[in-house]
């Protein structure tokens, strides 16, 4: 959390970001100190991307407004069923992580864990600090696991706290070519740029991964991280070329297809670079095995009044 502030903090002062709209004390403390982000702000929520239209055209009133919005109830009482359902894959996929099973598929389950990990205590946490502060914040995940290509993946479905703060403090200012964000005026399209502020995005984030592996760990940097995350940058023109070359061919492949190439490809790369950092130092299965005996005292709380 401390480098998402980090950013948070820097695009205040870049007039850019969560933080430079007109926003309470509480507000504010919430974007802050907590990994979350206005819906407007984040990939899922923006109206098109400027590329679109050729200019960056100045925001919208609506977006330049407080973000101020009534949260439903039920929205909540939602949001926390879902966590709780996340909740019970983590430990399903905790226990068959105990298991003797191919390293492929243990390295798939490893995923699906660290994701119900995630977004069973950031998605509840947001959507109740959206209901107390009334205001929209966006989900941390939009269901990763139906990504369509690496894009759809990173831009706008795993992770959209940093995805947004990427975008803001990197992507932006490399593609407007300027560093505080205008108020008036256009900027014209620049497809260098453009390239330019994603392939930097991707080294920003390899760069963070690796800090936050010295961090956790104590132990020198591999340099895998920094890897796994970089080379997405490549990847994602090298799909971009495909895509076009395929509409070129009037050739449209289905969903049901390019769900699971996507989801092989992210597997491919995180079994070379992503996962030998955390499970060749036991990492891994000491979280495992963390989570599993949180599990075990859960379980002891629960059935302790029966027994009694």
């Amino acid at each position: 959390m401390a480098w998402l502030t980090n950013f948070k903090v820097l695009g205040l002062c870049l007039n850019r970001g969560p933080l430079r709209r007109p926003l309470t004390f509480l507000q504010m403390a919430t974007l802050l100190l907590l990994p979350v982000t206005l819906q407007i702000d984040s990939p899922v929520g923006r109206q098109s991307p400027p590329e679109a239209t050729g200019k960056i055209q100045k925001q919208s009133q609506t977006q330049c407004d407080s973000p101020n919005a009534a949260v439903p109830l039920t929205s909540v009482a939602w949001s926390v069923l879902l966590a709780l359902f996340k909740f019970g894959v983590l430990g399903s996929a905790v226990y068959l992580l105990s298991c003797n099973l191919n390293v492929f598929l243990k390295e798939y389950i490893y995923a699906v864990a660290l994701y119900s990990l995630l977004g069973s205590f950031m998605d509840s946490s947001a959507s109740i600090m959206s209901w107390l502060c009334g205001y929209e914040l966006a989900p941390q995940f939009n269901q990763p696991y139906l990504s369509t290509s690496l894009s759809d993946f990173w831009g706008k479905r795993w992770n959209i706290v940093a995805s947004s703060c990427l975008r803001f403090l990197i992507y932006e200012p490399i593609f407007e070519c300027r560093i505080v964000a205008g108020t008036k005026g256009t900027v014209a399209v620049s497809k260098q740029r453009r390239l330019v502020g994603m392939l930097a995005s991707f080294v920003s984030s390899g760069v963070v991964h690796e800090i936050m592996y010295w961090y956790i760990s104590h132990l020198r940097p591999t340099g895998k991280w920094f890897v796994y995350f970089s080379v997405q940058g490549p990847l994602c023109i090298a799909e971009h070329l495909v895509k076009r070359w395929l509409k070129r061919h009037r050739i449209q492949p289905p969903a049901w297809l390019l769900v699971p190439v996507t989801n092989a490809a992210l597997l491919l790369f995180a079994h070379f670079f992503f996962f030998p950092p955390v499970v060749d130092h036991g990492i891994a299965d000491h979280v495992t095995k963390s989570v599993s005996r949180n599990f075990s005292l859960l379980a002891g709380l629960v059935t302790s009044p029966n027994s009694s």
